[in-house]
């Protein structure tokens, strides 16, 4: 190939890569407080493991700290589980999953009743740590700052555009409840309405709860206006889809948890079908994917690769940490993630009967026995 063959070549990529725009701030972060939102159209189920150490509250995690530290080949904390499909968003037949595998090991031997006690605490530790975690994927206009950054080689500009939020089930609870007293589509771009996502903190964790909001005695009806309506919706299954690699996994799991993988084989197919879908836990975490490696449609936004995504889930028992999402971490964020608050804890460590992540959870009975035991303490 000659000079300028090669010349050519260049100037048709960079027409093809080069000069199209990324997007910055997409994801939506839920503020303390009240988030009046307006939600647009589907959503998208997802199911997620975390994966990191939490130092705060001693524990090590399932991976170790170093594959959260190394600059090259950072581990995402939060990923999305191999055994949910995201086209189809259901359970895949063929269980791939090496956090799964864990989980199924431990509610195995769980079964056991002879176990001693410390064996017993630890298989209870990791049922927990292992589940996935379920939330919503949802494109919305976040009425307090409806902006994006668009970065082009001219420079960066805030437009109007839409955002990703993450919504846990103890949100999505109030939203379900809200479609079924007003009894329509309150995501229609016409006949749709805001709602006002409230995030506070009950002394315990920290609580999502969400309204419908209103005007005078009735539902605020918003109609999307000309411009939101000619914004393209981002594509929730390609930004949030992006699976990491088992073997890369494999590698980064604590060696007895990687020795316990490795002597099940993976071959859990029998075993999964043993556990019916009620055994699948209910919680949050996230994926957005720069469209620098696979050009996403002309109008598509595209992340960054230089923007920091925080997981902004809206279960309160998923750590605010890194998740899927991000295109690349700032070389200070791990220090901040080793301040996370105790309301961002993993687990919030008081047993809320009411609350559905309490009702879902596989160490409930230990809670509740731990929780008795500080009532008679007092």
């Amino acid at each position: 190939m000659s000079v300028m063959d090669k010349v050519n070549k260049m100037r048709r990529t960079r027409t093809t890569f080069g000069d199209r725009s990324s997007t910055r701030g997409i994801f939506f972060t839920w503020q303390d407080g009240d988030n009046v939102i307006r939600l647009v159209g589907e959503f998208i189920e997802v199911r997620t493991h975390f994966i990191a150490p939490n130092k705060r509250r001693g524990e090590r995690g399932l991976c170790m700290e170093s594959a959260f530290t190394d600059a090259e080949n950072k581990m995402p904390q939060v990923v999305n589980c191999p055994d949910w499909d995201i086209d189809t968003e259901e359970v895949k037949k063929e269980r791939t999953c090496v956090i799964c595998a864990l989980n199924e090991y431990a509610q195995k031997k769980l079964k056991d009743t002879s176990l001693p006690k410390d064996e017993k605490d630890r298989l209870q530790n990791l049922l927990q740590a292992t589940r996935a975690r379920r939330s919503l994927k949802w494109n919305i206009i976040d009425r307090a700052n409806p902006y994006v950054t668009e970065v082009t080689d001219d420079g960066e500009k805030k437009v109007l555009g839409y955002k990703i939020a993450t919504i846990g089930m103890e949100a999505w609870n109030d939203i379900d409840g809200i479609f079924a007293q007003t009894a329509f589509d309150i995501t229609d771009p016409e006949k749709g309405i805001n709602i006002c996502v409230t995030k506070s903190n009950n002394g315990h964790r920290v609580t999502y709860g969400a309204k419908a909001v209103l005007k005078g005695t009735s539902v605020d009806v918003a109609p999307l206006s000309d411009d939101e309506k000619e914004l393209r919706l981002h594509d929730l299954k390609k930004i949030c889809g992006k699976m990491t690699e088992q073997d890369r996994l494999m590698e980064a799991l604590h060696a007895d948890y990687r020795e316990v993988v490795e002597k099940l084989g993976l071959s859990k197919e029998s075993s999964a079908s043993e556990e019916d879908s009620s055994d699948e836990p209910e919680e949050p975490v996230e994926k957005e994917e720069s469209a620098k490696e696979e050009p996403a449609e002309e109008e598509e936004p595209v992340a960054d690769e230089d923007e920091d995504f925080p997981d902004t889930s809206l279960d309160d028992d998923e750590p605010e940490e890194t998740s899927e999402e991000t295109e690349s971490e700032s070389k200070d964020s791990s220090d901040e993630k080793e301040e996370v608050a105790p309301e961002n804890w993993e687990c919030f460590g008081s047993l809320d009967p009411k609350h559905p992540e309490c009702k879902e959870c596989s160490g409930i009975e230990k809670c509740r026995v731990e929780t008795e035991k500080r009532k008679k303490g007092k």
